[in-house]
């Protein structure tokens, strides 16, 4: 985990760390019309090719996306903000999606 000011360059210095250990870097491209569903399947995406394909993955998640995507998650997405808070995301992911 990182932490700090935004435009410090943590995002620059996670690509660079993935690369020197050629991991996959993958970053969720947030829009307009991103939200949860779109996120599952991000994350799901990670863990797939991490569990199955054995991919060495690193998932980058910015501020915005955890404050205000899954924070602000309707009532029927209590689980997976849960699981995220909890850091248990696999079996939410995979048990109902």
């Amino acid at each position: 985990m990182m932490v700090g000011v935004g435009g410090t360059g943590k995002s620059t210095v996670a690509k660079l760390a993935a690369y020197i250990q050629d991991c996959h870097f993958m970053k969720p491209h947030i829009s307009r019309g991103y939200q949860n569903f779109e996120f599952r399947e991000d994350l799901k995406k990670a863990c797939m090719n991490a569990g199955i394909k054995g991919e060495k993955v690193v998932f980058f998640l910015t501020d915005n996306i955890v404050k205000v995507r899954i924070a602000n998650s309707s009532e029927g997405d209590s689980k997976l903000k849960n699981k995220m808070y909890s850091i248990h995301v696999i079996s939410c992911l995979v048990l109902n999606g």
